[in-house]
């Protein structure tokens, strides 16, 4: 493998170890169009690629839903309370508009401002509610498929950087090493993996407890291929773990994840049902 800082119009590649017993190499040229494979021989020892892509995929991560602004919590409370103010001034005066006198001023002012806090801060406030299962099925799968993105990149720091920005803490590390050790296969022709998409099945929601985040029981499919001498595999696998996922520094972070079951999915019959999260680009 050569790094390179971007996708170059053309590339070569000259073989030469051929033998008496081996005089045909089968290789291929492969892009996100295809592969188009070809023979190379001695007289014919140089194979080349040309960079016919109209709208090729650069690598990125995908954006992350946001999670809700302090702002967003605090309308939140300001509407319970200006809720709990009219109730308590339906107690005190209601009666007394039926068969009494004119409620005191300050009694018809704080209905009044009751009644503005209320409309200014329940639209905001319930942006700040609980996080639907849509949004949790969306949340965790573009976090998981910016762990695989992350290794699109090619330079060791940029991949660290890349997936600082989906974990934290301990995880971060564990998440570097095992998912570097998983994609870059230690087989002979250094075959390497991409991954396309991830397609998150089922994810549960459950709240954290004076922290703004969430745990969760997701159910993921990860679609991708792996490439090696000149032809490429189509894989599909099935995860089940158990996450945390925490806001930090004002984004969603993924801070624990325990693997509980991983299963190799026939790949032609592979549905591709659920919150799907396709890398930026398109597929």
């Amino acid at each position: 493998v050569y790094p390179v800082a971007g996708l170059p119009e053309e590339v070569e590649m000259k073989w030469d170890m051929f033998s008496d017993r081996v005089d045909r190499i089968p290789s291929a040229a492969t892009d996100e169009a295809g592969s188009l494979p070809y023979f190379l021989s001695e007289g014919d020892d140089v194979l080349r690629w040309k960079n016919f892509l109209t709208n090729p995929t650069v690598p990125g991560l995908v954006p992350v839903v946001d999670p809700p602004r302090r702002a967003d919590l605090l309308a939140f409370g300001a509407a319970l309370l200006a809720l709990l103010s009219l109730a308590w001034l339906a107690r005190r005066y209601g009666a007394t508009l039926r068969t009494g006198p004119r409620p005191p001023a300050r009694a018809i002012w704080m209905t009044v401002l009751s009644l503005v806090v209320l409309g200014l801060a329940v639209p905001a406030g319930l942006r700040g509610g609980r996080l639907s299962q849509e949004d949790t099925e969306t949340i965790v799968a573009g976090l998981l498929l910016n762990v695989y993105k992350a290794f699109d990149y090619r330079e060791e720091e940029v991949i660290y950087d890349a997936l600082a920005r989906t974990a934290s803490g301990d995880l971060l590390t564990d998440i570097y090493l095992d998912t570097r050790r998983t994609l870059e296969l230690a087989n002979q022709g250094g075959a390497r993996a991409k991954v396309k998409s991830v397609d998150v099945l089922d994810a549960t929601h459950d709240p954290l407890a004076g922290d703004q985040g969430f745990r969760t029981r997701a159910t993921w499919n990860v679609a991708g291929s792996v490439g090696h001498w000149g032809h490429i595999h189509q894989r599909v696998n099935q995860y089940e773990a158990e996450l945390t996922v925490r806001v930090i520094d004002g984004a969603w972070r993924i801070t624990d994840l325990e693997v509980l079951q991983e299963e190799r999915l026939p790949s032609p019959s592979y549905p591709g049902s659920g919150t799907a999260v396709p890398p930026a680009g398109g597929m």
